[in-house]
């Protein structure tokens, strides 16, 4: 499946629970024009998969955008009046997540889940505009974020295929956080109506050092894989020195991605430049 151009929004696509790690994603800021943007916003997350489009579905008649509306304002806590308020409006201009929000409109039936304990990853392609090393900071990192929470090991291997496979094609938002969360996806979480939760739709930046699971997230991935019984050590970071150029800086514009795709095993980073 092909990206689309930046500033537009896709889908997550996931199958079941034998090939969890699959699925499309992209993030960006979606157009400010309350018409046709907003219309393809709630066509993404708010219809059903084999549904008409909201297009469609006015020239036939009824009142399917303020139904859709009022979803949307539910969702995130909003005043739900059904109408293209300013709070509404807010919302959809949020980098975000391709998940849809709404749980009779996910794409994850069941609960899909790893059915063993350790994962493989493989880093296939690294991206010109970051350094190796902080690829493999932001990636390790992300990962460990989950593995903290439950019984899940995340083991990188160099050659053959891995469970999840990690390439950058070109060179958005920060990488940590964004990568953090897809990867909730790819263990089988849909999204939190929690705006506290980093599996909360629209992308909120999550300081790398020192970073722990929200309890939302906690609670929801527990809930598939068990806590973990025992909690490792506190993780050696490096800690970054003004003269010492080879530890990342994550908060810089150069960690930050439009788009991540999964397309097979294989989690794509993209960067509209």
């Amino acid at each position: 499946m092909g990206l689309r151009p930046a500033h537009c929004l896709q889908h997550i696509q996931k199958p079941g629970p034998v090939s969890p790690q699959r699925g499309v994603a992209q993030s960006s800021c979606c157009g400010c024009q309350p018409a046709s943007p907003f219309q393809a916003y709630l066509d993404k997350y708010y219809t059903k998969k084999g549904g008409h489009p909201l297009g469609e579905m006015a020239a036939r008649g009824g009142n399917s955008m303020v139904k859709k509306i009022k979803e949307l304002q539910q969702f995130f806590g909003l005043r739900v009046t059904g109408k293209l308020d300013r709070a509404t409006m807010d919302v959809i201009k949020r980098p975000r997540c391709g998940v849809p929000d709404v749980a009779n409109y996910r794409l994850f039936p069941g609960e899909p889940k790893w059915k063993k304990n350790t994962l493989t990853y493989r880093i296939s392609k690294y991206t010109p505009s970051m350094t190796p090393a902080e690829v493999d900071r932001a990636v390790q990192m992300a990962l460990q974020a989950w593995s903290s929470a439950v019984p899940l090991s995340f083991v990188r291997v160099n050659a053959g295929e891995a469970d999840i496979m990690i390439s950058f094609e070109t060179g958005g938002f920060n990488l940590f956080t964004v990568a953090a969360h897809e990867f909730g996806h790819a263990l089988g979480l849909a999204h939190s109506t929690d705006p506290s939760a980093l599996m909360y739709p629209t992308y909120k930046y999550k300081h790398p050092y020192g970073f722990h699971l929200p309890k939302d997230d906690v609670k929801g991935i527990q809930a598939l894989y068990g806590p973990r019984k025992t909690f490792p050590g506190k993780p050696t970071v490096p800690h970054a020195s003004p003269h010492n150029p080879s530890i990342p800086d994550l908060c810089d514009s150069g960690s930050s991605f439009d788009a991540v795709t999964m397309l097979g095993k294989e989690l794509l980073f993209f960067r509209d430049r």
